[in-house]
């Protein structure tokens, strides 16, 4: 059996799997699943690698953003010691405490798909390592019926950091997500990014990230 044909029937083994579990998932979808899980953008990157021999590029590992061209404004909290730049058009709203003790805030945007980007603050013991915590995250994740994990290591000015990709079927669609976790001593963030809308917005989230900054502490009066 071809490659191609490879991928093709794990996708239909995919569409069994969710009707199994009461979910509805479309071919299509689960062909996009597929592409991503094996390392590919999407479907249509994959169906040209295989044919033409050309090689796969994994989201993270993009070099240059797509999506400079999208007006951003600077947000900084005082009250959480740490700033970055948002989209000018993207809104700001509470942490919402059932989701999470850890979350501090969170920013959306409705604009052609949904959209979101959630801040989390949270202590962390460097004795652990990061591995240990994110594979906590992981277990969460997926429990709440995400798939296809792929991890990584970037920067963020000096500190290193983890990304965690991952994605589940949602609406007949694919809603997709990817984790920052950045560590600083006995403290460490999360920058959880979420849309239905991965190929357009994934150049967006790492240029937001990349913006990312903790604060020094304001001096106690």
């Amino acid at each position: 059996m071809s490659a191609l044909r490879e991928l093709k029937a794990e996708a239909t083994a995919r569409e069994a799997l969710a009707r199994a579990s009461g979910h509805l998932l479309k071919h299509c979808a689960a062909l996009e699943l597929v592409a991503r899980s094996h390392g590919y953008g999407n479907w249509r990157a994959c169906l040209a690698a295989l044919s033409d021999g050309a090689a796969a590029i994994r989201p993270q590992t993009r070099k240059g953003h797509k999506m400079t061209n999208v007006e951003m404004k600077h947000y900084e909290s005082r009250e959480w010691n740490f700033s970055l730049d948002i989209p000018r058009h993207w809104n700001t709203f509470p942490a919402v405490s059932t989701n999470s003790p850890y979350e501090i805030i969170r920013f959306l945007s409705h604009e052609d798909g949904v959209h979101i980007l959630i801040v989390f603050r949270m202590p962390h013991d460097p004795q652990k390592g990061p591995k240990q915590h994110t594979d906590r995250v992981q277990v969460k994740l997926t429990q709440e019926g995400f798939a296809n994990f792929t991890t990584s290591e970037t920067s963020i000015g000096s500190r290193k950091v983890i990304m965690l990709d991952c994605n589940k079927p949602k609406d007949s669609g694919i809603w997709s997500v990817r984790e920052y976790f950045i560590f600083d001593g006995t403290l460490a963030h999360a920058l959880g990014f979420g849309t239905d809308k991965w190929d357009e917005k994934v150049d967006l989230f790492d240029r937001m990230a990349e913006s990312f900054n903790v604060l020094e502490e304001a001096p106690a009066s």
